[in-house]
């Protein structure tokens, strides 16, 4: 008689902590996306690790990699600066979202799943309360997830990997869109008819959407740094 092996009990496995580096950028992305820190805003290594109770190592490590994804300047022999928003900075980042997403989404069309198709359609329902900072949070959230969800199914991880970079950058700049033009059933309507070109494979379609998508959210955001003061002066920065 044959003896079956003893079965190996699963030990669950622990996601390590993040690193005390990690940990400060991770917070500090957070303050400057829902405005804690404000465009112009300077910080030195020193400002950043007593508020986070650490030490200057891991604040000047978390404060470079934020200069290296356009977040913070640095300033020499001057400590940092939260990164103004730009009418140049909104051309550059929208023009380069121009260039690439389009494409990625109409390489999507046809490579999307059933599921995939409904969970876009929820997503496509969501809609926000301008004057309800937490409800814009939410919604970019959403927003952000949306379009990767459309982005992951290219079949290009690299060009997911970009569009997400870019998307990720945009944050701050939506916000000013959705703060100032709280037009919901504009937005629910561009994305309901993305996700309906998606689901019938029509990738020239689903790459105009996608194109006008995009240059209606540049045209907003301009006129918003435009013609709002208060946001060329406080929220936003000083317009190139």
């Amino acid at each position: 008689m044959t003896r079956k092996p003893a079965r190996r009990r699963k030990v669950a496995t622990r996601s390590p902590a993040p690193s005390a580096s990690e940990q400060v950028y991770a917070r500090l992305v957070d303050d400057i996306l829902d405005g804690v820190l404000l465009p112009g805003q300077r910080l030195t290594e020193g400002e950043v690790a007593l508020r986070m109770k650490l030490g200057k190592t891991p604040a000047r490590e978390a404060l470079r990699r934020l200069v290296f994804e356009g977040l913070v300047t640095l300033q020499p022999r001057n400590g940092y600066k939260i990164a103004s928003v730009t009418l140049r900075g909104v051309e550059e980042l929208c023009g380069l979202r121009l260039a690439v997403e389009p494409a990625a989404v109409a390489l999507a069309a046809r490579r999307l799943k059933a599921a995939q198709l409904t969970q876009l359609d929820e997503l496509a329902k969501v809609t926000y309360d301008a004057s309800d900072r937490e409800s814009v949070r939410e919604y970019l959230r959403v927003n952000r997830e949306f379009h990767g969800l459309i982005v992951s199914a290219c079949g290009n991880s690299r060009l997911t990997a970009l569009v997400d970079q870019l998307h990720f950058e945009s944050y701050r700049i939506f916000q000013v869109q959705l703060m100032n033009y709280p037009d919901n059933a504009q937005h629910t309507r561009l994305h309901e008819d993305l996700v309906a070109a998606l689901r019938a494979g029509d990738s020239a379609k689903a790459r105009r959407l996608s194109e006008r998508e995009i240059s209606a959210s540049q045209q907003f955001i301009i006129d918003s740094l435009i013609n709002s003061p208060a946001l060329r002066s406080v929220a936003v920065g000083d317009v190139e």
